[in-house]
C-alpha cells in the first residue's frame, strides 16, 4: 500500500497540488524526485526558464562548475545586521521530502546524522524536544515547523515530527535543517556583511558531508531540489538590513528578492528585509554573492 500511495504522489497532479490550492504561490510545484524533471520537464522547463530568468534551456544548456572564489570584502554599516547563507541538497536515489515515505525519511535521516556524527554539536530530534527548547531555538531562528500552507498542501508535513531534525554546530557558526523541504538545509549566520567568514565555515561542513553522502545532480539542472526556485547551486545568499520603502523599491528595480526576515511566506516587519539574488541556476556560488554585494552598495 505504501508503494502505491508513493507512486500516486509522482503524477504531475500531484507536483502541482500546491499551486493549484493556493493560487497566491510564486511557484506552486515541487519536485517528487530527481526523476520528476526528466518525466515532467515540458512542465517544468517554462516555470525554470522564467524564474530564473533564463533566456535559453535548450539541451544544450549546462549549469557551471561549483565556484566560491573572488568573495567581496567584510563591511560593517549600521544598517546591516546579518548575512545569512544557505545550501539546499538531496540524497541521491530517494524520493524528495514532499513524496518520501515515512520508513524512507527515517533512512534519510540516519544516513546524514550518522555523517555528521564526528563533528562537535548537537541534535534536536523535533519528535523529542520539549516546548522550552523549541521556543528556544524559535528565539535563535534555528527552528523550522509545519505551520506554512504551501508546503502542506504539497505533502511535505506528513507523518510530523517523524525524521525531522535540527543540528547545531558547536564551533562553526553553522546549523542543518534534515527532512525540510530538502533533505538537507545547510545555513551559516555571520554579523554584518563578513561573507568570507559566513562562506568558510559553511564550506568546511559541505565539503566534509561531500565526502560521507551522494547528492541528487544533474549537468543541466546542478543540484537537484524540491522547489525549482533552488536549482542549479542550490544556494542562496541574503543580508538582513535596514531599508526604508525608497532604497526597497530600488533594490526591487534591480531585480532583487525582497521577503521578510522571518521567512518567505511571513509578513515582513518594521523596517528590516531579506534581500537576496532569484537566480540560482546558471550561475556560480560566487557570482550570487558578488551580485548582492553590488546592490548592497548601492543603497549604503
Amino acid at each position: 500500500m505504501e508503494r502505491k500511495i508513493i507512486n500516486e504522489r509522482r503524477t504531475w497532479e500531484y507536483i502541482s497540488k500546491s499551486g493549484r490550492e493556493n493560487p497566491d504561490s510564486k511557484i506552486g510545484v515541487y519536485a517528487a524526485e530527481a526523476e520528476s524533471y526528466k518525466v515532467f520537464w515540458n512542465q517544468f522547463r517554462p516555470i525554470i526558464s522564467s524564474y530564473h530568468d533564463l533566456k535559453s534551456l535548450d539541451d544544450n544548456f549546462c549549469h557551471p562548475l561549483s565556484s566560491f572564489q573572488n568573495l567581496p570584502p567584510k563591511i560593517i554599516h549600521p544598517k546591516l545586521i546579518t548575512v545569512l547563507a544557505r545550501i539546499a541538497r538531496n540524497l541521491r536515489d530517494f524520493p524528495f521530502p514532499a513524496s518520501i515515505s515515512g520508513m524512507e525519511r527515517m533512512e534519510v535521516c540516519n544516513l546524514i546524522i550518522n555523517a555528521l556524527k564526528d563533528i562537535p554539536g548537537h541534535f534536536y530530534y523535533l519528535d523529542q524536544v520539549t516546548e522550552n527548547v523549541k521556543n528556544k531555538l524559535q528565539s535563535k531562528k534555528l527552528l523550522f515547523g509545519n505551520s506554512d500552507r504551501f508546503m502542506k498542501s504539497a505533502g511535505f508535513c506528513q507523518k510530523w515530527s517523524q525524521g525531522r531534525v535540527i543540528f547545531v554546530s558547536k564551533y562553526l557558526k553553522v546549523h542543518i535543517w534534515i527532512n525540510e523541504e530538502d533533505h538537507l538545509r545547510i545555513m551559516c549566520i555571520a554579523p554584518n556583511a563578513d561573507f568570507e567568514s559566513c562562506i568558510f565555515d559553511l564550506l568546511l561542513i559541505l565539503r566534509y558531508l561531500e565526502l560521507k553522502l551522494s547528492f541528487a545532480y544533474s549537468k543541466k539542472l546542478g543540484f537537484l531540489t524540491s522547489c525549482p526556485s533552488n536549482l542549479g547551486t542550490g544556494f542562496r545568499a541574503s543580508l538582513h538590513a535596514r531599508c526604508n520603502k525608497d532604497e526597497i523599491k530600488q533594490l526591487e528595480k534591480l531585480g532583487l528578492d525582497i521577503r521578510s526576515c522571518y521567512g518567505e511566506n511571513h509578513p515582513i516587519e518594521g523596517d528590516i528585509y531579506d534581500i537576496s539574488i532569484k537566480q540560482r541556476l546558471g550561475i556560480t556560488e560566487s557570482q550570487i554573492i558578488n551580485k548582492l554585494y553590488e546592490a548592497l552598495l548601492t543603497i549604503l
